[in-house]
């Protein structure tokens, strides 16, 4: 396996996919991390990012891979993949010989739609610049599907688990105002890291060129909601204050994601079906 972009979600795969005997490798941005990468989690990394091309060594790996998945987000000020910018040619090169590509985007790309449900059938409306590079990246990478390469696109929710959920938001605060708990009660979709990774494996074991997946859990709850849960695993309390600081929370893009395909066509069965299991399995893991 090759992973573009050696970030949370990247290493996560990587060390789930090297508990069944891959060999991994991918890229990250720094010497530091790669340094971390090796000693931690046995992964060979090469630098790479905007202007910063793959290393012959780097190449060679790309080379070999069997499986290659991007996790980098495209450049919202070109509308252009970062990846396919600099290494298109190496990866068309490849197309033949890699059984399975996987491209992280967004439900971000379905835009606005009044907490009304969609699906991977729902046209892609996006609202902004960084949900529209993300739809240009998606037809990018489909678009190798003219080399004969198998790619599969994934549209995750936000991606949390331990050391990135809202956890560590709250106790990063020594008090939590009810206007800030309350803030923002619009639906969100979301997803633990884990259910990601359990999603591109078992569509690297069923492969389905051109497929597109929502990857979300079962329950799109408001932030508040999922806040107010977190305080509640935590012993953390609200301060009260005076009437008039309400949320002003905005409506923009605001809709629940349905998860039918990953559990219908990839036999998914969620490990966190919702927040509620998912921030308990990190209150245990760091306790």
């Amino acid at each position: 396996m090759f992973v573009f972009g050696l970030g949370y979600t990247g290493v996560e795969l990587g060390k789930q996919l090297r508990t069944r005997g891959w060999t991994v490798s991918g890229t990250c941005r720094s010497a530091e991390k790669r340094r971390t990468l090796e000693e931690c989690y046995g992964v060979d990394a090469y630098i790479f990012g905007p202007g910063v091309s793959l290393d012959n060594g780097g190449l060679e790996a790309l080379y070999q891979a069997t499986h290659l998945v991007s996790c980098v987000p495209p450049d919202p000020d070109t509308l252009t993949d970062t990846v396919l910018k600099m290494h298109l040619e190496d990866i068309e090169a490849r197309c033949r010989a890699l059984r399975w590509i996987g491209y992280i985007s967004s439900t971000g790309v379905y835009g606005d739609h009044r907490g009304g449900w969609v699906d991977e059938s729902t046209q892609a409306k996006p609202v902004d610049r960084k949900s529209k590079a993300r739809v240009a990246a998606e037809n990018s990478w489909l678009e190798l599907q003219h080399s004969n390469a198998s790619v599969q696109i994934f549209r995750a929710g936000g991606i949390y688990g331990p050391g990135r959920s809202v956890l560590d938001t709250l106790q990063g605060a020594r008090q939590l105002r009810v206007s800030e708990a309350r803030h923002s009660r619009r639906f969100t979709s979301r997803v633990h890291v884990s259910d990601v990774c359990q999603v591109l494996m078992a569509s690297m074991e069923s492969p389905h060129s051109g497929r597109i997946y929502n990857v979300v859990d079962d329950d799109p709850a408001p932030r508040s909601e999922v806040a107010a849960f977190g305080m509640e695993l935590l012993g953390m309390e609200l301060k009260e204050e005076s009437p008039g600081n309400g949320d002003g929370g905005s409506a923009a893009a605001e809709k629940r994601v349905m998860n039918k395909r990953i559990k219908e066509e990839l036999g998914v069965e969620l490990m966190f079906p919702s927040y509620r299991e998912g921030l308990a399995a990190v209150v245990r893991a760091d306790s």
